[in-house]
């Protein structure tokens, strides 16, 4: 515990912290380099207004269309879409245009919630706290295809200020406080006592799976984030099409991982050593995306300092 105890951070989903992105040493393989090469985007007539034109997006956006498997025309309905929340035409979205588009009010809440989910580090490739088309579509796959868990996690996360895992009395403070006017009376004004009844084990923290059960009781506390995703998802391509994405993607990750791990075990094999036959879980389509940008020179141009958080911007 944060006092001095010895307690352990439970399971929880993978982290989808805007922490800046740290490159590795290992450059991408030949497989990932095809999925990195540039996609032409056809648009003429029907959802594309004026004449006919070719959008091109390359880089992690492109791998990240061809991994989800989306085919011409979802990335026309994307670049139709994009072209929408666009308002003033300069080929970037902004935090303000974006709140607009989902019919948020841009609270100070609602901005770490877009930080997180919307201009993060991964999605933003460039750093410059704004998305053009081909980072729009990445940040659109993202959040189409996060899992509940996910989003959940991004909301632990915002309030866990040190990253340790654990919510102290202060720190569910900034939680209350920041969620009061969605809340209304739900929190009384004894923040502690209020933290201590979801503080199950008694340490005087609040986990992750503690920090569940308040989304169990008070659903709409956590509504922005969740409403977001739909909001996201209903005006792109559908809840259904990002679901069967994020659907086959799992599918097509697992059978990938054993492959992989077959060809280990016969490996292993061959040299009489020994090999351990439980497979982890696929990553998600997020951590797998996240590691193939830290890859040596997939990120070519980055703004100096990384994606800024648009919390920080609002201080």
């Amino acid at each position: 515990t944060k006092g001095g105890g010895s307690k352990v951070a439970p399971d929880a989903p993978p982290s989808v912290s805007s922490n800046a992105r740290k490159e590795t040493d290992n450059g991408p393989t030949n497989d990932e380099i095809e999925l990195l090469k540039p996609l032409n985007i056809i648009c003429g007539g029907g959802l594309c207004s004026g004449p006919p034109e070719i959008v091109t997006i390359k880089g992690l956006p492109a791998a990240g269309a061809r991994m989800l498997g989306l085919k011409n025309g979802e990335l026309v309905k994307l670049y139709a879409q994009f072209k929408k929340i666009d308002e003033n035409n300069n080929k970037q979205i902004n935090f303000e245009e974006w709140s607009e588009w989902i019919d948020v009010s841009p609270s100070h809440f609602i901005r770490q919630v877009c930080d997180r989910m919307v201009f993060n580090v991964v999605a933003d490739v460039d750093g410059d706290g704004t998305l053009n088309f081909g980072e729009f579509v990445l940040a659109s796959g993202m959040i189409g295809t996060f899992s509940r868990d996910q989003v959940m996690h991004i909301m632990f996360e915002i309030f866990d200020d040190t990253g340790d895992g654990y919510l102290d009395k202060k720190e569910f403070q900034v939680l209350a406080r920041s969620v009061q006017s969605l809340a209304g009376t739900l929190f009384p004004g004894n923040y502690g006592s209020f933290s201590d009844s979801f503080d199950t084990d008694g340490d005087g923290l609040v986990d992750f799976n503690e920090f569940m059960k308040i989304n169990e009781q008070f659903p709409m506390i956590f509504y922005p984030a969740l409403s977001l995703q739909d909001v996201t998802r209903r005006k792109t391509l559908g809840v259904n099409r990002w679901q069967n994405a994020a659907s086959s993607f799992d599918k097509s990750s697992r059978k990938s991982q054993e492959k992989e791990h077959a060809k280990a075990a016969a490996k292993a094999k061959e040299r009489d050593k020994e090999f351990d036959d439980n497979i982890p879980p696929p990553q998600s389509f997020f951590d797998q995306i996240k590691t193939l940008g830290a890859k040596k020179g997939v990120i070519k141009k980055r703004k100096c300092g990384g994606a800024k958080s648009a919390a920080t911007k609002a201080k």
